[in-house]
C-alpha cells in the first residue's frame, strides 16, 4: 500500500504516492550511474588492447571501432525517423574516393580522408533531396535501390575502381610523427579518437544543441515538430548529410586498414547489418549504437570456431531483440541497473479535480510579459481538395485581432481541414492564407514561426519525453526567448506542475489535453488554434479547462480560434461564431444570433 498525503491548493487536489515514474533524486541518481558506467566504458575502450593484444585481437577491435562510428553515424537518421539502408554504401563511397586518390593520383590520405568524407555527404544530400519525402518502409526501399546502383555503378566502372575485383594493395595511412599506422595499436586509438568524435557529433544532432532536440522531436512525431516549428525537409537533410559523412570516413579508414574494397564489402546485406547494430543497442541512447555495433561484430569472432551453430546462435539472438529488448540493449540494462538500486520507486503526483469558483482565475498581467499584438487571420476564397473531394470551398473569414473565435458545425463539416489549411498540414488548393495582413504560403514550421500555434483533435504528446521537456522543447523550437517565470506560469495554469516529472505515454487522456495546451502557449502564440479541446472530458475537466482557455485569452492577449462539439461552452467563451456545413460558411455572427439561424439550425437538427 502506498501512503498518500493531499494537499489543496487553488483548483485541484493533489494526492503524492509513489509510483514507478522516474522523477526527482530518482533522475539525478540514474544520470549519475550513467556517467559512472561511461567512464567505465572509457577505460575498458583505452585498456583493452593491452588485454587482446594479439594480431587478430587488435585487428577485431579496429572493426569495432570503426563499426561503432558507422552505426552512431546513422543512428542520427534513424532517431530523425527515417531508416536507411545506404549506409554501408556511403562507407564504400568514402573507400572508394580515397582510395582512388591515393593511389591513382598520389594524394595525401590527410587530404583523401574529409575529401571521401564530403563526397559522401554529397551523395547523401542527392539521395536526401530526391528520397526524404518518402515514408517508413517507402525510404528504406529507397536507399535499398541507391545500394544496389552503387555496387551497379562500381562494378562497371573497371578503369578506375577495379570491377568486380575491387581496389586493393592500398597503403596505410602514412606515420604522423612517431605513429606508425601499420602497426594495429596505433589505428585502433586512432579510431577511438574517430569514435569519440563521431559521438559528439551525435550528442550534438540528439540533446546538445537546438538543432539536435528539434531532430529527436522530429523524429517522435513528425506533425508535432511542424507545430512546434521544426522544418522537417532541412532538418532530415542535415542529419543524412552529417551521417553519410561519417559514413564516408568510417568507411575510409577501414579501407585503408584492411588495405582494399570491392563492391561486396557495400551490399545491401551490409547496411542490414549496421542498422540492426543500432536497433540492437538502442537507436535513441547516445552510446546504444555503439554498444551494439561492439556485441554484434564480436558475436560473429565468438562463434567463427563453431561455423555449423553459429548461424543459429546469432539468430536466437536477433529472436531475443525481437521479443525481449525491442528499444535495444542499453535501455534493458538501464532498467535493470534502476531496479538493482531501487531508483523506480521516486514520487510522482497524481492529479484529482475539484472546481474552484472562476474568480479564481481572473486575469492578472503576467510579469515580464512581452507579448507582440495578436495577429489578424484572414482567409480569402480558401479551397482544399483531395483529389476529387472537395473539403472546403470558397471559405472566407476575418478574425478580429484579440478575438476569441468559435468555429462549429456538424460533424464531416471541415473544421478540421480549415485548422489544417492554416497551418500547412492540409493543401491549400486555390485562395489565399493571410497573417497579421501578409499572404503566406503555409508550411507547418513557417506558420509555426510567425506566431501560431494549435492543438490536434486527439492529443498529440511526445510520449519519450517528460512534461517538463516537452514544455521546454516547444518554446525553444518556435524561437520564443527562454523566460523560465512565463513558464512558470504556463506550467500552473495548465495545473501541469504536479506532472512535470512524467513521460507523455505514461499520462492519462485529460493530462494529454492539458499538455497539448501547454505545448501550444510555450511559446507566446499570437494566433491559438484549439481543435476540440475538451473531447473526451467529463464535465469537471471540461469546467477545468474551459476556465484555463478563458484564462489564456485574457493574460496573454491572443486570437484564439476554438473549434468545439460542445456548443454551451462554445457560446458562453466565444463573442463571435462561425458556422461550417459541408465545408462552406453558412453563418457568421455573435453567439445568440447563430442559435437562432434557421440554417444553422437546419445543419444540426436536420429538415
Amino acid at each position: 500500500m502506498s501512503q498518500g498525503r493531499e494537499v489543496v491548493s487553488d483548483n485541484l487536489t493533489q494526492t503524492e504516492t509513489t509510483s514507478l515514474a522516474p522523477g526527482g533524486e530518482g533522475v539525478v541518481a540514474r544520470r549519475v550511474l550513467r556517467l559512472i558506467g561511461a567512464a567505465l566504458l572509457l577505460v575498458a575502450a583505452i585498456g583493452v588492447p593491452w588485454i587482446m593484444n594479439s594480431q587478430y585481437d587488435l585487428n577485431v577491435l579496429v572493426t569495432m571501432a570503426l563499426n561503432a562510428s558507422l552505426a552512431t553515424g546513422l543512428a542520427i537518421v534513424v532517431r530523425a525517423g527515417r531508416l536507411s539502408l545506404a549506409q554501408a554504401t556511403f562507407g564504400g563511397i568514402g573507400g572508394y574516393m580515397s582510395g582512388i586518390l591515393t593511389a591513382q593520383f598520389g594524394i595525401s590520405y590527410w587530404v583523401a580522408l574529409p575529401v571521401a568524407g564530403m563526397t559522401a555527404a554529397a551523395f547523401g544530400l542527392l539521395l536526401g533531396l530526391t528520397s526524404l519525402r518518402l515514408q517508413g518502409f517507402y525510404f528504406a526501399i529507397a536507399t535499398f535501390t541507391f545500394s544496389q546502383i552503387a555496387i551497379v555503378v562500381l562494378s562497371a566502372w573497371t578503369s578506375e575502381t577495379g570491377g568486380m575485383s575491387g581496389m586493393f594493395g592500398l597503403d596505410n595511412p602514412p606515420d604522423i610523427g612517431p605513429f606508425t599506422f601499420s602497426d594495429p595499436v596505433v589505428y585502433y586509438y586512432f579510431a577511438l579518437i574517430i569514435l569519440a568524435l563521431v559521438l559528439v557529433v551525435a550528442w550534438l544532432c540528439s540533446t546538445g544543441t537546438r538543432f539536435g532536440r528539434g531532430l529527436t522531436v522530429l523524429g517522435e512525431d513528425e506533425t508535432v515538430a511542424g507545430s512546434l516549428g521544426v522544418p522537417a525537409i532541412s532538418y532530415r537533410l542535415a542529419a543524412f548529410a552529417i551521417s553519410s559523412f561519417i559514413g564516408g570516413i568510417s568507411g575510409s579508414l577501414n579501407t585503408h586498414f584492411i588495405q582494399g574494397i570491392s563492391p561486396s564489402d557495400i551490399a545491401p546485406a551490409v547496411s542490414v547489418f549496421v542498422l540492426v547494430m543500432v536497433m540492437a543497442g538502442g537507436a535513441r541512447r547516445l552510446l546504444g549504437p555503439a554498444i551494439g555495433a561492439i556485441i554484434l561484430t564480436l558475436i560473429p569472432e565468438l562463434l567463427r570456431a563453431s561455423a555449423q551453430w553459429s548461424m543459429v546462435l546469432y539468430g536466437l539472438f536477433l529472436l531475443a531483440y525481437v521479443f525481449l529488448f525491442r528499444q535495444g540493449l542499453l535501455p534493458l540494462l538501464d532498467d535493470g541497473i534502476a531496479r538493482v538500486f531501487g531508483l523506480r520507486g521516486a514520487k510522482t503526483t497524481s492529479v484529482t479535480m475539484s472546481v474552484a469558483a472562476p474568480a479564481a482565475l481572473l486575469p492578472r498581467p503576467i510579469v515580464g510579459s512581452d507579448a507582440a499584438p495578436a495577429t489578424t487571420l484572414a482567409l480569402e476564397h480558401v479551397r482544399c481538395q483531395f483529389g476529387e473531394n472537395v473539403v472546403l470551398n470558397d471559405i472566407s473569414l476575418a478574425v478580429t485581432p484579440g478575438a476569441l473565435w468559435g468555429i462549429i458545425g456538424p460533424n464531416g463539416a471541415g473544421k478540421t481541414t480549415l485548422f489544417n489549411v492554416i497551418t500547412g498540414n492540409a493543401p491549400l488548393t486555390r485562395g489565399r492564407v493571410m497573417l497579421g495582413g501578409n499572404g503566406i504560403r503555409p508550411l507547418p514550421a513557417r506558420v509555426a514561426r510567425r506566431g501560431v500555434a494549435r492543438t490536434f483533435q486527439h492529443p498529440r504528446v511526445l510520449l519519450q519525453h517528460s512534461v517538463k521537456e516537452s514544455l521546454a522543447y516547444a518554446a525553444e523550437l518556435c524561437g520564443a526567448r527562454r523566460d523560465s517565470a512565463y513558464l512558470d506560469w504556463v506550467t500552473d495554469v495548465t495545473r501541469l506542475r504536479p506532472l512535470l516529472d512524467r513521460r507523455g505515454g505514461q499520462l492519462s487522456h485529460y493530462e494529454r489535453r492539458l499538455l497539448t495546451i501547454g505545448m501550444a502557449i510555450a511559446g507566446r502564440p499570437k494566433l491559438l488554434l484549439l481543435d476540440e479541446p475538451l473531447a473526451g472530458l467529463d464535465d469537471t475537466e471540461t469546467q477545468l479547462v474551459k476556465e484555463q482557455i478563458r484564462e489564456i485569452h485574457a493574460r496573454l492577449g491572443c486570437t484564439v480560434l476554438l473549434i468545439e462539439h460542445k456548443l454551451a461552452v462554445v457560446m458562453e467563451l466565444c463573442s463571435f461564431l462561425t458556422v461550417l456545413d459541408y465545408g462552406r460558411v453558412i453563418a457568421e455572427g455573435d453567439p445568440a444570433s447563430v442559435a437562432s439561424n434557421d440554417a444553422v439550425i437546419q445543419a444540426y437538427l436536420g429538415s
